[in-house]
């Protein structure tokens, strides 16, 4: 226990004094000025609370054995600090972690270039949910019945799922612990990617395209953990390999699309994107590492309204959004237009020929 608390007080210059372990604790700060109360019950029983008394000349506490609630006498407040350490040794409280993947502040994990192109490839074949439908199109039709006007909305509610996931699924990144939710995406994903494969109903194609757009946002995830793993003269070089895999996803969702349904169904594509998943969820629970929330202090409604203060307060960043939001836009209608042109004469291209010889 020690050494836990030892290592998160390394910055501080006062020294430990006391600790005191309760399950309920009145936390006040002197920093914010506020109260919290903790109850044992919110927590795992890996769980522990630690009372840190930092410059006081005696312990300060008053611990009552009846309800056993610690909380500071009136006039030592400013001198507490109450810091809540949580052990997690499994996912989702049932499936074990591997003890090299723990997260460990005395021994931080060593984020190399094996796991960093990990990464890289993880997001190559998240990313490519949203792109597999591109070249597609023309075989929806046939196999649902319906004009090519109508199957062209499947790209655009794929897309329409994804920025929907940026705005109230990546948030959750900063609240609660990466790997969990990461993994609990992939999970995701590549159940409803089962639904895809087997439907032969058009509206449910549709829905379930948009269910897989939101939880396709793992690759904004892992950018960020990316960054916070990698040592800070490697951690440009780590987001651009990240980064680049999420491009290279982009370019073989259409080519390994295209060419397995040239050769068989479309159906198989989707097949292969089921494989794809299981094999990132595998490896993701091999490789990818345990880090604790960064702003678990903050709730989920806290961080909406944060980011829609921006939206007033950073003109600038709003600018940036937009020009992203219009580029995306345009980059759609290029590539859902172009499939039925080559599609009909004079090209008369297969799927295999559209995008690897646009």
């Amino acid at each position: 226990m020690e050494s836990y608390a030892t290592s998160l007080l390394a910055d501080s210059a006062t020294p430990l004094l006391t600790i005191t372990m309760c399950k309920k604790v009145k936390v006040f700060s002197s920093e914010k000025h506020y109260e919290v109360q903790q109850f044992a019950s919110s927590l795992s029983p890996s769980s522990y609370l630690l009372m840190l008394t930092l410059g006081a000349s005696r312990p300060s506490t008053s611990l009552d054995p009846e309800a056993n609630i610690a909380s500071p006498d009136e006039k030592d407040r400013s001198n507490f600090k109450v810091l809540t350490i949580t052990k997690v040794d499994k996912d989702f409280g049932l499936i074990p972690i591997p003890r090299r993947l723990r997260y460990d502040p005395d021994t931080p994990f060593h984020f190399g270039l094996l796991m960093n192109i990990s990464f890289g490839f993880g997001g190559t074949f998240l990313v490519a949910n949203l792109y597999y439908c591109q070249p597609l199109l023309v075989q929806f039709a046939e196999t649902f019945g319906v004009s090519h006007s109508r199957v062209s909305s499947i790209p655009t509610l794929t897309q329409a799922g994804y920025a929907a996931g940026l705005l109230f699924i990546a948030p959750l990144g900063d609240l609660v612990r990466r790997r969990q939710l990461i993994l609990g995406l992939t999970l995701l994903a590549t159940t409803l990617t089962i639904g895809l494969a087997v439907t032969n109903n058009l509206i449910a194609f549709e829905v379930l395209s948009f269910l897989i757009g939101m939880v396709s946002v793992v690759p904004q995830i892992l950018l960020p953990l990316a960054a916070d793993l990698a040592p800070p003269n490697r951690r440009a070089s780590a987001i651009s390999i990240v980064l680049s895999g999420f491009l290279l996803g982009i370019l073989v969702a259409r080519v390994l699309a295209g060419v397995i349904a040239d050769v068989t169904t479309w159906r198989v594509v989707y097949y292969t994107a089921i494989g794809t998943q299981a094999l990132m969820l595998s490896g993701g629970y091999l490789i990818l590492p345990d880090y604790p929330a960064k702003n678990d202090q903050l709730t989920y409604w806290e961080i909406l309204r944060t980011m829609a203060k921006y939206a007033v307060t950073e003109p600038l960043l709003i600018q940036v959004c937009l020009i992203n939001l219009l580029g995306s836009a345009c980059f759609g209608n290029i590539w859902v237009t172009l499939t039925f042109l080559l599609d009909g004469p004079p090209f008369n291209y297969s799927t295999h020929v559209k995008f690897i010889k646009p």
